[in-house]
């Protein structure tokens, strides 16, 4: 058994940089304390650096809002209607993407995000299917519905 402040060799070799301090278990070893403060200091995090800047892309209360409340919105500005989205049936709500990659970029650009393609806006809009905001038209490319769930998009 070791005592206090005894050395245990790390391995076969018995060189001073491969020992290693062994705990008592009676009493407080400042040293094998001491050892273990500085290995706890210069230990490296692994991963992913966590964000510090102001720019953190968590989307929860940023009050941007919604993927859809954007096209819808889009729909209903005259800027963007119909040069980059326009309704095919507005009293079903069905309209079609004219300029996807541009609408892409200014989704990407209201989310800071720079790196937003179509396939990228296409795949968040499929998240909405289940709840029912948006739907697909089936057989049509770019052309997609607002759903029972979705608000504000009806004609007066």
């Amino acid at each position: 058994s070791y005592e206090c402040g005894d050395m245990s060799p790390k391995s076969d070799l018995n060189t001073d940089s491969e020992r290693e301090l062994v705990p008592c278990f009676y009493c407080n070893n400042e040293r094998y304390m001491q050892k273990l403060a500085i290995k706890s200091q210069d230990t490296v995090r692994r991963g992913r650096p966590p964000k510090t800047d102001a720019k953190c892309r968590n989307r929860q209360g940023t009050g941007l809002g919604k993927l859809w409340e954007f096209i819808r919105d889009l729909l209903l500005n005259p800027n963007y209607n119909p040069a980059y989205i326009r309704w095919e049936r507005q009293e079903e709500g069905v309209f079609k993407f004219v300029q996807s990659k541009k609408i892409a970029k200014l989704w990407g650009d209201r989310n800071q995000n720079t790196k937003m393609t179509y396939e990228k806006l296409s795949r968040a809009m499929r998240y909405h299917y289940k709840r029912q905001v948006l739907l697909p038209v089936l057989g049509r490319r770019l052309v997609y519905k607002f759903g029972p769930n979705a608000t504000g998009w009806k004609p007066k």
